[in-house]
């Protein structure tokens, strides 16, 4: 199973087999939430997680919240990487640039994405039309997405 996480505000955490068949996909959990949603065990082989940065001109607030949902995310990921079955790898992808901590892409521009976020949700959409995505959903569909990213890029590279 590979998982794909929204760290934004609207933010989601998405599950998809090996395969790329859906599996689930749930807003991200708050902070009393989070206690229960851990119990579970989950097979996980890799989980990837979208590392955002400010843009030009954001406000200190702005930057300040941005980094408190990343921070929640990646405490996540964390959690889900532990509890995790087999050895659980983490893996902070960007959005558009490349990563250059793992040289990995970013993940809208691999996916011919921009940063329209209907355009998200169509291809989401298209790919797991049973999954729960709505209009408002553009966080759960960009999680399955990430996974989706994460999935492809495993293959290729035999990760």
């Amino acid at each position: 199973m590979i998982i794909g996480i929204d760290s934004g505000r609207k933010g989601a955490i998405g599950y998809i087999f090996d395969n790329g068949e859906y599996f689930s996909v749930i807003d991200m959990p708050n902070r009393v939430k989070s206690a229960l949603f851990v119990k579970k065990r989950y097979d996980a082989t890799s989980v990837f997680i979208e590392k955002v940065m400010p843009f030009r001109g954001a406000s200190p607030k702005s930057i300040l919240t941005m980094g408190m949902y990343y921070e929640r995310a990646l405490m996540i990921a964390e959690i889900l990487a532990e509890y995790s079955i087999n050895k659980c790898q983490i893996y902070e992808v960007y959005p558009k640039n490349r990563n250059k901590d793992n040289d990995l892409p970013g993940w809208k521009k691999y996916l011919g994405l921009d940063k329209d976020k209907t355009k998200s949700i169509m291809m989401a959409k298209a790919i797991w039309p049973d999954a729960p995505i709505e209009k408002k959903h553009d966080g759960r569909a960009e999680a399955l997405l990430i996974a989706e990213y994460g999935r492809q890029i495993m293959a290729e590279r035999g990760l």
